[in-house]
């Protein structure tokens, strides 16, 4: 993958004629299509004829986006839990260990296990934005597919549904994290829908099977981020509505068994305290970013409007057209699982360091739920020309977008590599607080991270010099930070290393070196 996108990357020309060539055979497919569905409507086979474009720009900005994970600021940080458990270390320390990014469930880090099984750091990371996609995208393709009735018209509406829902990343910020950047949102929504579809999508009441899956899902949702603890108030309230009183029981008795049963894993393998410490103590205790809660609030609030506008418009058009009875519907449950979300959204946005990521779960649901209305309703005759005019408008804009993106912007670089290769040429030479993954898998070491250094700071429990020291290269001539990654130099307290430097080896690291004794 990574050859093949430099290629494309180093020769625009090249690309420019090469997906042109692709690009017009997909058109060319879609009229075939067009022509050859005579049995459909005039505003259906517009429909299907625009499809193989459409989803040709889809498959080439999702590996743009795939390809150049390697260059996303905090990926390597997360990624470096997967690899602990793989070494043999600790996934969560106790408070006087090295500080690491720990401040999520244990799933968030064992589903991206095949990324381990790599020969590279490239194809790891790669490995780990592929899965990370397919956790944000497979529920979706399964909701899409599920509620239409299965007939030729609906599996066409399904795929309509399924590419517009996979273009709105690429217009939302918190949407756009969640899909591409390697980190725990993507396995709490994959996990939270999952819960949410295996109980809406049957037909008639969902049987035990489908309510164990439910519950073991809703579990799952929550070991990979704690955000997605109201989710299942969600399920159960949606249950109790739709009348299914011995449902939401069933549901409610699975649940506390597969939550006993999971949480009691994960206790003996990973220590009660432990988990307690990085999961609760460090992330309560963050401070408000304001001490005006109602600023706060209101910033928040319009922060999650302007950055999912087109979501919340998209949605409106959609629910508008569906009329009042909605709560019987199979894809209610998604949206109301929105509106339990949203609250936990803004109360993390509303904590220092809440990034914008923490608005996914609103989005992201409401979205759902939207664009299986739309196929709905697709298949009962409505919005046909709406659908058209959304997927049409997505495939000019990002057409446009595709180009830019793979001609004009700046080649984005595999920065951990450059580092990876220093620290084994050079161990114990550098320290790259930033880069700690470098460090495991060079020397078999594991460092402070800077980022978790921070939270711990934030958290009012800061590292004591003794221990700072103790998990940092004890003969380290410098601290290096790549500009991409941001310089966290003056979180730590290591007054030594303040000459600003360079290293020939490390181009576009800010190095600073180690001052000499007396």
């Amino acid at each position: 993958m990574e050859t093949f996108y430099l290629f494309l990357r180093h020769h625009p020309l090249f690309f420019t004629g090469f997906f042109l060539s692709v690009f017009l055979a997909a058109v060319f497919l879609g009229v075939r299509f067009y022509r050859g569905s005579p049995d459909l409507e005039a505003v259906e086979r517009r429909l299907l004829g625009t499809l193989p474009a459409g989803a040709l720009v889809l498959a080439f900005l999702f590996f743009h986006k795939i390809a150049a994970s390697v260059a996303a600021p905090y990926n390597w940080t997360r990624l470096q839990r997967t690899f602990l458990l793989a070494h043999g270390e600790k996934l969560y320390y106790p408070p006087d260990g090295p500080v690491v990014l720990a401040m999520y469930g244990p799933l968030s880090a064992l589903v991206y296990w095949p990324a381990t099984w790599m020969c590279s750091l490239s194809s790891a990371m790669h490995t780990a934005a592929l899965i990370n996609s397919a956790l944000f995208l497979l529920p979706v393709l399964w909701v899409c597919f599920g509620i239409p009735s299965g007939d030729r018209r609906s599996r066409l509406y399904g795929i309509a549904a399924f590419i517009i829902f996979s273009y709105f990343p690429f217009t939302t910020s918190s949407l756009r994290s969640a899909a591409f950047n390697v980190h725990a949102d993507a396995p709490a929504l994959g996990f939270a829908a999952l819960a949410c579809a295996a109980v809406c999508l049957r037909k008639g009441k969902p049987g035990p099977a489908a309510l164990a899956l439910s519950a073991l899902s809703t579990v799952a949702a929550f070991w990979s981020k704690q955000v997605t603890a109201p989710l299942f108030l969600a399920i159960l309230s949606n249950l109790w509505l739709r009348g299914q009183r011995r449902e939401s029981g069933t549901y409610l008795a699975f649940l506390v068994f597969f939550a006993a049963a999971v949480s009691g894993i994960f206790f003996k393998i990973f220590g009660f305290q432990n988990l307690w410490f990085n999961l609760v103590t460090i992330p309560s205790h963050q401070p408000w970013i304001s001490a005006s809660r109602s600023q706060a609030l209101l910033s928040a609030v319009t922060k999650l409007f302007h950055e999912s506008f087109f979501v919340f418009l998209f949605a409106a058009v959609v629910f508008i057209s569906s009329g009042r009875a909605v709560k019987h519907k199979p894809w209610f449950l998604f949206g109301w699982t929105a509106l339990f979300m949203l609250p936990a959204a803004i109360i993390a946005k509303l904590k220092v360091g809440g990034a914008s990521n923490v608005f996914c779960y609103v989005p992201y649901f409401l979205l759902l739920a939207a664009v299986s209305a739309l196929a709905e309703l697709n298949n009962q005759g409505r919005l046909k020309r709406f659908t058209n005019l959304v997927l049409f408008s997505f495939l000019a804009v990002q057409t446009i977008l595709l180009v830019y993106k793979f001609t004009a912007p700046p080649l984005e670089t595999n920065y951990a590599q450059a580092a990876y290769e220093y620290v084994k040429k050079h161990p114990g030479r550098g320290y790259f607080p930033r880069l700690t993954l470098v460090h495991l898998l060079a020397e078999d070491k594991v460092y402070h991270e800077s980022v978790a250094l921070i939270d711990r700071r934030w958290a009012g429990i800061p590292v004591g010099p003794s221990q700072l020291r103790a998990f940092i290269p004890a003969r380290a001539q410098f601290i290096a930070f790549h500009e991409a990654t941001g310089d966290d130099r003056h979180w730590l307290d290591l007054p030594e290393y303040s000459v600003k430097s360079s290293e020939p080896e490390l181009p576009g690291f800010a190095v600073y070196s180690r001052q000499a004794a007396g």
